[in-house]
Order: C-alpha cells, then sequence, then structure tokens
C-alpha cells in the first residue's frame, strides 16, 4: 500500500514547484512527470495485482484460440490483445499498453479542459479511478475511447456535424472493448442538446442539475422493478448482465459511492448558485447526474455500478476543478481543495485497508 501513497505525495510535490493551473506548458511537463509516475506503478505491476488481471493475462496467452472466445469477450478487445501479441508473446506488454492507453487519455482530457490539473491528479488516484484501470482492463479502455469522444465533442462547441459524427463512431468502437459502453450515447445526445442555442439549456444551472438529479434518482430507486423489466424487454441480448454475481444488491457500498457524488454536486450548486453554466460545466453536469442516478440503482443491483463508473471519472478531472477554481477567495479556494483531497485520502484509506476486495491492488508488487 505505501506505494499508492507515495505516489500520491509525489503528484503533489511536483506539482507544487510547477503550479500546472498558471499555464498550459507548466500543465503539460506537470502531466508528463506524472503520467510516467503512475504508467510505471500500474504497468509494470505483477501479474497478481487487480481483480481481473490474471484473467486478461490468461486471455493473451491463449489468443490463438480467438475464435473460442468470442463468446465471452468483445472483438474488438480482441482484436486489440492479438495485435499485442504479434508484438510481443510477454504479457507485460498488456499491461504496459493498456496503462498508458488508459492514464495517458486521463492526463490529455485533463491538460485539455482541466484548470486545476494537480487536484484532478490526485483524485483521480485517491477515489479510484487509477484502480479501476488496473482491475477491469476492457471498461477502462472503452472509457478511454469514451474520453476521447468526449473531447471531440466539446471541441468548439460541438458544433460540427463532422465532429459529432466521429465522437459517435467513438463510443461505437468504445463498446467493442466493452459493451456497457454504449451508454455513452445518453450524454452524447445530452451534450449535443444542451450545446445547442435553445434558452432552456443556455440557463442550465448547478442547482437545477442537484433538484432534477435527487428527483430522477429518486424515482429510479422506487420504480426500479419497472426500470428493470423496461430494460429486460428492449434489450433483452443485455439479460445475462442481469444475472449472476452482478445481480446481487450492493447497498452500503453504492451508498457510500453516490454520498461522495451526490456531496460533490451539492457543493458545485452552492458555489455556483444560480449561475448559468458554461459548455464544459454543463457538460460535468451531466455526467456528475448520470452518476448518482446509477450509482442509486446499484444499490439495487451492482451491475448499475458499472455503468456509473462510465461516467465518474469526469467530477475528478473537471467538475470538481471547475467549482474550485469558481471561489475568487484564494484562502477560502486552499480550504475547500484541502478538504476535498483530506476526505478523498480517508476514502482511499478505508477502500484500501477495509475493503482490499474491490480493487485487489494490495499488497502490492513488481513483476
Amino acid at each position: 500500500m505505501d506505494i499508492y501513497w507515495i505516489l500520491v505525495a509525489l503528484v503533489f510535490l511536483v506539482g507544487v514547484p510547477i503550479q500546472p493551473h498558471w499555464s498550459r506548458p507548466r500543465a503539460k511537463i506537470y502531466l508528463w512527470i506524472v503520467f510516467v509516475m503512475m504508467i510505471t506503478v500500474s504497468g509494470f505491476r505483477a501479474f497478481s495485482i487487480g481483480a481481473d488481471t490474471k484473467v486478461y493475462v490468461n486471455v493473451f496467452h491463449n489468443i490463438r484460440n480467438i475464435n473460442l472466445m468470442k463468446g465471452r469477450f468483445e472483438i474488438g478487445f480482441l482484436k486489440y490483445v492479438e495485435i499485442l501479441h504479434h508484438l510481443s508473446e510477454n504479457a507485460g506488454i498488456l499491461l504496459i499498453v493498456s496503462s498508458a492507453i488508459c492514464i495517458g487519455a486521463a492526463c490529455i482530457f485533463t491538460y485539455k479542459f482541466s484548470k486545476n490539473p494537480m487536484i484532478s491528479m490526485m483524485l483521480y488516484i485517491l477515489l479510484g479511478e487509477y484502480f479501476s484501470q488496473m482491475n477491469v482492463m476492457r471498461q477502462a479502455i472503452a472509457l478511454s475511447l469514451m474520453e476521447v469522444s468526449f473531447m471531440v465533442l466539446l471541441k468548439n462547441n460541438g458544433g460540427g456535424g463532422v465532429q459529432r459524427a466521429i465522437s459517435a463512431l467513438l463510443i461505437l468502437l468504445a463498446a467493442t472493448f466493452h459493451t456497457v459502453a454504449i451508454v455513452g450515447v445518453i450524454p452524447w445526445i445530452l451534450v449535443v442538446r444542451s450545446n445547442s442555442e435553445k434558452e432552456e439549456y443556455n440557463s442550465f444551472t448547478a442547482s437545477k442539475m442537484l433538484k432534477n438529479t435527487i428527483w430522477i434518482a429518486g424515482i429510479a430507486f422506487v420504480a426500479y422493478s419497472v426500470i428493470m423489466a423496461v430494460t429486460i424487454k428492449l434489450l433483452p441480448q443485455y439479460a445475462g448482465y442481469f444475472r449472476g454475481e452482478w445481480s446481487d444488491a450492493n447497498y452500503n457500498a453504492s451508498l457510500f459511492n453516490t454520498l461522495i457524488q451526490l456531496s460533490f454536486a451539492v457543493v458545485g450548486a452552492i458555489v455556483f448558485r444560480e449561475k448559468k453554466l458554461n459548455k464544459n460545466q454543463r457538460f460535468a453536469a451531466i455526467m456528475l447526474s448520470l452518476t448518482i442516478v446509477f450509482d442509486v440503482l446499484s444499490m439495487r443491483m451492482e451491475i448499475w455500478g458499472r455503468i456509473a463508473g462510465m461516467f465518474g471519472i469526469y467530477t475528478y478531472l473537471l467538475w470538481v476543478p471547475e467549482v474550485t477554481s469558481e471561489i475568487h477567495s484564494a484562502k477560502n479556494r486552499v480550504i475547500l481543495n484541502t478538504a476535498i483531497v483530506l476526505f478523498s485520502a480517508a476514502y482511499m484509506l478505508i477502500v484500501l485497508v477495509f475493503r482490499p476486495e474491490w480493487t485487489l491492488v494490495v499488497p502490492y508488487k513488481f513483476r
């Protein structure tokens, strides 16, 4: 566990002299250094580190029997593994390249959109996204492709038809790595509509987002059986996801995750008050809202938490920096940033010490 705390400390200490929020060149230098540090720990970990790492290493070693695995794994992921196997028969390449893709996408998104790269990277580690890409490789790569998709969509207000088409195709590509990525269509539609010139979207505020999210999440929790029936009827091919190990309720853990996201939403509503949100803030608010709704659903069935995981990363990389940068008092901004980091560190400590089975990344060892 010590290596993760050392990593967090270094991510902070490197940022102190660089001050990456001052300029883009500083942010680029900082993020390159952080990227190298994180990929060293993730990419060169032992095959025993991470809940599903051994499974994917086994896929790598048996990729010549690709036809036998098509029913279990998506074709995009299998072709990806096949390409890596052609480059090297050492399974370490799978961990290194996958880590580079996942961590790299987070760093690039942070560089392009975050107003505070240091807190984005610290929360990326402390609140579990870093550990997630060490566990659920297929979903993590799919998430990375979705990050690229939304980077394209957010560029120049996402007004161009070509940009929208490329963004949509990237979401479909992500679904070939993990089926759950198809839910990216939901925020894609919402973001496209929110970037329209209609007054109802231009008057979008954090308070409205919070109120609507609470209503929708509450209805979803109460009407869960109806949602399940409709989902299975519309998407019968995914009915298998609602049985087996992912069909159990996960109330306590999901409630914990919901409260974390809800806290960020409440703080944002207080800080922004009735201010109209800009393009990036609306995007982050949409993703935060979807995270909360699906986290609430995961209290009833654990599989919904996988979907929430496709949206939660933007809370750390974009929403929190947008909220804290809105505070004009330097003293109050430091207090809020410090509180966020300390509470996030407490979350990481609880997970690694009391719930290590959630990630299986401790005890750590290199290959």
